[in-house]
């Protein structure tokens, strides 16, 4: 695979996440729309299962540039830990931001939320549930395009827990 190097990295755990996003042309179309009000925007969809493929998302993340990264997982949702993991064994500066898939368990949205938020020394920025979680993702990359993540976040301190 040659080596990306794109505005917004999204990492879904499963191909059944696309369910909860909007499906897999929902996504595009969003994309799509990204691309045409937000200049220089590039964007990657892949699927990668932390657990079921972790020798593929270590190569991934160490061989690919991305300015964000969405990553979104259900369950216990480890992907967007383990991928700001990834990221700073590389030294990489990327943004990482977690967006956790419901399930029909209610105990899994709070593992997802804490597995997502309660990562020591290198926080995910918690941005939601399935669709709205990805709609806040996008949002704030557009708020961060032009400016420093710290910058966006002094603006709106609530950022990584946005409520749904």
């Amino acid at each position: 695979m040659e080596p990306l190097d794109v505005s917004i990295m999204v990492i879904l755990g499963s191909e059944n996440d696309f369910d909860k996003i909007g499906g897999r042309k929902g996504v595009e179309e969003k994309l799509e729309k990204m691309k045409e009000t937000t200049p220089n925007f590039s964007a990657s969809v892949s699927v990668i299962s932390c657990h079921r493929n972790s020798l593929k998302l270590i190569d991934f993340c160490k061989n690919n540039k991305a300015k964000l990264w969405i990553a979104m997982a259900g369950k216990a949702a480890h992907l967007p830990g383990m991928i700001k993991a990834y990221l700073c064994a590389y030294k990489k500066s990327a943004h990482v931001v977690g967006v956790a898939i419901s399930s029909e368990n209610p105990d899994d949205y709070n593992a997802a939320r804490l597995s997502i938020t309660q990562i020591p020394d290198a926080p995910v920025d918690f941005m939601g549930f399935d669709e709205k979680g990805f709609d806040n993702a996008l949002q704030f990359f557009k708020l961060m395009a032009d400016k420093p993540v710290k910058e966006v976040k002094k603006k709106d301190p609530q950022i990584n827990i946005i409520h749904v």
